[in-house]
């Protein structure tokens, strides 16, 4: 089933909603799924605004896993977008992404793009879930 898109004010609040998420992420310590992914994440990429962005995706539930190395991301245009959907690969531990072929591409290449951050965000999150479903069973 197709999610409609999202009103300028359902990212607005959902923005400010992982704002909250990503700094109570990093200063407390949570132990849901959601939350270990954060910190996982900027363990790597220390940007909070940026993960926010991603997490905003996330939660807007932007990302469509395609197959086990590709992914659609929904363009949300108050995020900037200018496209419906951009495409994220995975080769080996490099990401790709539709946007860096656009304009200024090259920018968000070097800074790593947020859509490319949401299916990190989201294959965390999977993983995460999964290994502690697969360790609840074994007792």
């Amino acid at each position: 089933m197709r999610r409609r898109d999202p009103s300028r004010q359902e990212v607005r609040e959902t923005l400010r909603q992982a704002e909250k998420l990503v700094k109570n992420s990093l200063e407390t310590a949570k132990t849901d799924s959601l939350s270990e992914a954060i910190r996982q994440l900027y363990q790597v990429f220390p940007k909070e605004q940026w993960l926010a962005r991603a997490v905003t995706r996330y939660l807007l539930a932007t990302v469509e896993e395609q197959s086990r190395h590709t992914w659609l991301v929904k363009g949300i245009p108050e995020l900037g977008d200018k496209k419906a959907y951009y495409v994220v690969t995975q080769v080996g531990d490099r990401y790709e992404c539709s946007c860096y072929n656009a304009p200024f591409g090259w920018t968000r290449r070097k800074n790593i793009c947020t859509h490319i951050a949401a299916v990190m965000l989201y294959k965390r999150r999977r993983y995460i879930d999964e290994y502690i479903s697969d360790e609840n069973n074994d007792y």
